[in-house]
């Protein structure tokens, strides 16, 4: 019994065609790799310049002190960004401290409601002025009420 399909034709076929199937997929696999990787080359791209000066600016910034001043700059200019453009971290600072006053009731329905789009592109600021106004108010109370009770 010859089990390599030599000298039968069936199994002849069927290896040569195994064989031509596994290479295309190895061809296709290159392919796919090497146009991913042209693509995570092109959006490492920034306004022109490749990954490598980028990083070789940032290094730059770092060593000569200006990226200091520019995150200083950004910190300051971020206070006056718009609620849907906060940072991460900052949410987190922001939900600790309505938690440890006790605001954090009226912060996650203005929070919901902002997750809803109804905030529009207000200040942060401008929420939060609105979130106190909003505290003292008693139909916004009676309101929250008959939210919470549905």
């Amino acid at each position: 019994m010859n089990l390599a399909g030599v000298g039968n034709p069936t199994l002849t076929h069927t290896r040569i065609m195994m064989n031509t199937q596994v290479r295309l997929c190895i061809t296709l696999v290159a392919l796919i790799g090497a146009l991913v990787t042209h693509a995570y080359a092109e959006e490492a791209a920034v306004a022109g310049k490749t990954r490598a000066e980028v990083i070789a600016e940032l290094e730059q910034a770092k060593a000569d002190g200006s990226y200091e001043r520019l995150h200083r700059q950004y910190i300051s200019h971020a206070e006056d960004l718009p609620v849907s453009s906060v940072s991460r971290d900052s949410v987190q600072a922001e939900l600790a401290r309505a938690r440890s006053d006790g605001s954090y009731e009226a912060g996650h329905s203005e929070a919901r409601r902002a997750d809803e789009g109804f905030t529009g592109h207000k200040t942060r600021e401008d929420v939060q002025r609105e979130l106190e106004e909003s505290l003292h108010d008693p139909a916004w109370q009676a309101k929250k009420l008959q939210l919470y009770s549905n």
